[in-house]
Order: structure tokens, then C-alpha cells, then sequence
């Protein structure tokens, strides 16, 4: 088959998102793969001059996509304006997207088999090539705004929808009418089976923004100021004055990831109280679990239905330092890497083809 992603996120070394490992994945089943994401816009400029390391990354996919490893291709389209200025005209309107057609033309993909959207604001993109079947890989819930009309005309419009939890598929508008399944985000799990050893102290990896809950991770390292909590990832969110033995890393390559978590023994979760955690499915999740660390995470009714050893729930700051107080000793969490193994990306993405051979007008595709 060949294979277009629609994703919000670059492959630019440091942010490694579930549409990266799916497009890999699909490209070693012998597959045809481009994946492209979130449109350029003149907004981006400014960001080239301030010398903004990942914009800079973003434009090199504008001028040559890169092939990777398994020969999935990865790139950045053009768009002189931004979703949200321009408006529903953009999506209906015809002779739009022509940069990104013409990209996906000179790489074979003007008429793709399958087009897997996880990007609502490209909608448009999506509605306009001629794909012989239309998927919506919903992330995250999106309640207002651009993403959320984007998304209803997406979802109008697909042939099915794959969504990585149950709450947001549950949750999404006329989902029920279409051909459905729900795929969890994965792990690289060779990449981050540590050997077993026995670490100590707390570990985040990942954004930190209004969706963290710096409040309670402040609390946990005051009340245990004799372990180490070390987090990394792009901050955007106040931060303020942190206890001693809190430690911001910064954001580190996704190559460095298991080095970092194989340091310490519990990785954290900390959510807000935000309506869209509710159905994250957050794949360090499964990277702590793989790295042989117990996990330490805010209860929501995604995290809730996942039955894994060696993870400890919280829905109030007193048991999250209860938690972690029982937690704070070296150890290794054996049973939990074990049960990581069956959500490798190689598994995820033989589920997802199943799917779509299967359940999509299997006389359409083939498999290679």
C-alpha cells in the first residue's frame, strides 16, 4: 500500500510521536510511506530569525524530505497562512494545499491508498487527494476551536476512525457510525528494555505545559527531599523556584531517552485537571514500563483501564506522596517490562494493517 500520515508533529530527532513509529513500522511490512506534518506558515519566519532550533529543523523538511531508516519518507509542507486565520473557505475551497500535492506527486503519492489523519487542522489536505480510504487517528479530545470543526468534518468524511483510547473515541461525535477500532500508543521496546538493574529516584520525560501538574511534583519532592526527581522536555509553563532536589534537564534526544530513564526507578505522570487528559494515551507510559521502571501517575479513566503491574494510581497530592514514599527504595519493576513487550510498535502497527485489510474493502488493498 501506499501510505500517507497527516500528523501534527515532525520527526526532528527530539519529539518522537506515535504517527513516527507507525510510519516506520509500516515502511518495514514493505509498505510505501510519507508522513507529512503541520504546514509551515509565514508565522514560522519570525522563529528562523530568533535561530529557534526545531523551526530550523522543520524548514530543512520543507526544502528535502528525509528517508528514514526503513525508508519512510518525512516532510513539512507550505502554507503562506495558518488554519486559524484563514477559515473554513481554506478546507472547501479548490486549488488549496498545492504545495503539499505537489510533494506528495513528486514522490509517487498523489493517489495514496490510505491516508491516516491525526492532524485535524489538515483537514483540508486530507479531504482533497484521492485516497481510496480516509482514516482519522484521533489523540486527543478536541472540544472548540479550528481542531474541533476540522475534526467534524474529518470525521464526517472518513472511512473509519482509530482512536489511542476509548475516551476519545467514546467521546467523539458520530464515531459510532463508522467502522472503529482503538490502538494504544507503543514503545520501541528493544530501544528501551533496560538490563535489570536497580535504579532510584523519579524520572519525567516529555512536554512540560499546561497539561503538567507542576503543583503536585512540587509536593512530591518536598516531602521526599531525600530522593531525586529529574525531568526533561520543552518547558512552556512557569515553572518558578523548585525544591533542591528537583532538576530540570532540559529537552534531550530521543536517542538519549532510555539512558536517562534507566537512572532512576519510578517514572511520573503528574496531569492536570484538564478535561483533555482524561484520554491521553501517553507513550512514556510504556517507555517507563519498558525501561524497567514502576510508574507513578494521576488517575483518569485512560490510565485507569490498563491493567499494568507495578503502576500506582492517584487522584489527590496525599496519595501521590503515600505512593511515593512506598516507592522511593531502588528496585526494578520486572513484571511491568515484561507486560510492556506486547505493545511494541511492531505489534501496533500489525494490528493497525490487520485493521485495514481487513475491515476497509479488503479488495482494495494488498499486502506487499
Amino acid at each position: 500500500m501506499k501510505v500517507v500520515f497527516l500528523s501534527h508533529s515532525p520527526d526532528t530527532g527530539t519529539v518522537r510521536v506515535g504517527s513516527h513509529h507507525l510510519a516506520r513500522e509500516f515502511a518495514r511490512r514493505g509498505h510505501a510511506v510519507f508522513h507529512l506534518s503541520t504546514p509551515l506558515t509565514a508565522a514560522h519566519i519570525g522563529r528562523v530569525a530568533k535561530g529557534d532550533a526545531v523551526t530550523l529543523q522543520r524548514f530543512s523538511l520543507l526544502r528535502r524530505p528525509r528517508r528514514g531508516d526503513a525508508g519512510d519518507l518525512h516532510g513539512v509542507p507550505w502554507q503562506f497562512l495558518p488554519e486559524a486565520v484563514i477559515g473554513r473557505a481554506w478546507i472547501t475551497g479548490a486549488g488549496r494545499h498545492r504545495h503539499a500535492r505537489r510533494l506528495l506527486a513528486a514522490h509517487g503519492f498523489s493517489a495514496p491508498d490510505v491516508v491516516l489523519v491525526d492532524q485535524p487542522t489538515m483537514a483540508g489536505l486530507a479531504l482533497s487527494l484521492p485516497s481510496r480510504a480516509l482514516v482519522y487517528r484521533p489523540t486527543d479530545s478536541h472540544f472548540h476551536g479550528v481542531s474541533a470543526q476540522h475534526e467534524a468534518l474529518l470525521v464526517a468524511a472518513s472511512d473509519a476512525v482509530i482512536a489511542t483510547s476509548d475516551t476519545v473515541l467514546n467521546r467523539l461525535p458520530g464515531a459510532g457510525s463508522k467502522p472503529s477500532m482503538t490502538l494504544e500508543n507503543g514503545v520501541e521496546y528493544d530501544r528501551f528494555a533496560a538490563p535489570s538493574r536497580a535504579g532510584q529516584g523519579f524520572r519525567y520525560v516529555g512536554a512540560i505545559d499546561d497539561r503538567f501538574d507542576w503543583r503536585t511534583v512540587y509536593r512530591l519532592a518536598s516531602a521526599l527531599p531525600a530522593a531525586e526527581f529529574r525531568l526533561a522536555g520543552p518547558v512552556t509553563t512557569a515553572v518558578g523556584d523548585p525544591p533542591p532536589n528537583l532538576y530540570y534537564e532540559g529537552p534531550i534526544p530521543y536517542e538519549g531517552v532510555p539512558e536517562f530513564l534507566a537512572g532512576g526507578s519510578v517514572g511520573i505522570l503528574p496531569l492536570t485537571d484538564m478535561r483533555i487528559n482524561d484520554g491521553r494515551s501517553p507513550m512514556k507510559f510504556y517507555e517507563y514500563l519498558a525501561s524497567g521502571l514502576f510508574v507513578l501517575a494521576t488517575s483518569s479513566p485512560a490510565l485507569t483501564a490498563r491493567q499494568a503491574p507495578g503502576v500506582s494510581l492517584f487522584a489527590t497530592p496525599e496519595e501521590a506522596v503515600a505512593m511515593a514514599t512506598a516507592l522511593a527504595a531502588p528496585g526494578f519493576n520486572h513484571e511491568g517490562q515484561r507486560f510492556a513487550k506486547q505493545y511494541d510498535w511492531a505489534a501496533r502497527a500489525a494490528l493497525l494493517e490487520d485493521f485495514l485489510t481487513s475491515r476497509l474493502q479488503p479488495a482494495k488493498f494488498e499486502r506487499p
